[in-house]
């Protein structure tokens, strides 16, 4: 989730938190829907303040409803605050793997994560000492103070618009240090852009343009083809077989898949195509069948006889989409 892996990260900056933060609070006045207000009029009455972060904060100054709300409450009767929400009515989802200052449930269909900690202290976190590329984007940075209707954009992503101004842009504030970084990145950039209407700007284009004509070496084609298994059902989800094919017949994920896997991602997005032509929709169960099939032709190696589940169980890397997975298992067997 690009909420955790991104915006709880260190940021760029080298500031005092509250100097900062009080000489350049912007005033602002988002409107928000109502379901989302009604959530963090909850959440205020046992919190010092509620803000909306990074990339849901510029979808709703955009005017984009977004399909999941990133918020961060200082509340010290989180406990109580728990059962107030599950009593309003929202769906709780399991956070087992998440420190315990973090809430995640479902409400009106919209996924939110609620981040309980001071507010001196993550910006302190979200400003200070990005050596690690992290986070990538200008927009990842930005606060909104619902209470207070103000907002905190240290890089400038409010002001970075299309031509017309009708569309906010992706702010690039660094350059990838590895190619797994600025794969992560590009993946991040394709949810930003179908979930919260952002653009991508010249700038981005040259990095994402860069990291897909690159070449991989063994680690990286490890880790690369990891990562593609674990996300292309995600982006056929929200992009569309489009989006997904771009990264697919990359000459990055293609080296990574002959490489790692000694599989033609090429073939796989052929079969895709094949299928999208016949009228099929295709979803992750569609893209891991295609998967599971080329991993089976192989005469030898890993995943030739038994396909996409013995590949995994073999690369003994973490796996996100079990569900899929198993689905697209069932459906070749029925």
């Amino acid at each position: 989730m690009p909420f955790i892996l991104g915006e709880l990260g260190l940021g760029l900056g080298r500031h005092n938190t509250r100097a900062t933060a009080a000489k350049n609070r912007i005033p602002l006045r988002l409107k928000l829907p109502k379901d989302v207000t009604q959530v963090t009029a909850l959440l205020g009455q046992a919190s010092k303040g509620v803000y909306l972060l990074g990339g849901t904060a510029i979808a709703a100054a955009a005017g984009v409803e977004s399909p999941y709300i990133n918020l961060l409450i200082d509340s010290r009767k989180l406990p109580e605050l728990k059962k107030s929400l599950f009593a309003f009515g929202v769906s709780p989802v399991s956070t087992a793997d998440l420190p315990a200052s973090f809430v995640r449930f479902i409400y009106h269909d919209k996924a939110y994560n609620v981040l309980n900690m001071n507010f001196d202290t993550y910006l302190q976190l979200s400003m200070t000492g990005q050596e690690n590329g992290l986070i990538l984007f200008a927009h990842n940075f930005l606060v909104y103070s619902i209470k207070d209707a103000f907002v905190l954009d240290p890089y400038g992503a409010l002001g970075f618009k299309t031509a017309g101004g009708k569309a906010f842009l992706i702010k690039p504030l660094q350059q990838p240090k590895t190619l797994l970084q600025g794969l992560e990145h590009c993946l991040a950039a394709t949810f930003d852009r179908a979930l919260l209407g952002l653009k991508p700007s010249p700038e981005y284009n040259q990095i994402e343009e860069r990291l897909l004509q690159s070449t991989p070496g063994a680690k990286d084609s490890k880790e690369i083809f990891s990562r593609v298994l674990d996300y292309t059902s995600d982006i056929l989800e929200v992009g569309g077989l489009d989006a997904a094919a771009r990264l697919l017949t990359s000459p990055v994920c293609v080296g990574a898949g002959k490489i790692a896997a000694e599989i033609d991602f090429t073939r796989v997005e052929a079969e895709l195509r094949r299928l999208q032509r016949k009228g099929v929709e295709v979803t992750g169960r569609e893209f891991m069948l295609s998967v599971h099939g080329e991993l089976k032709r192989k005469p030898a190696g890993k995943g030739a006889a038994q396909g996409l589940p013995e590949y995994v169980m073999y690369n003994k890397e973490p796996f996100r989409r079990v569900e899929v997975l198993l689905d697209a298992l069932e459906s070749a067997e029925a």
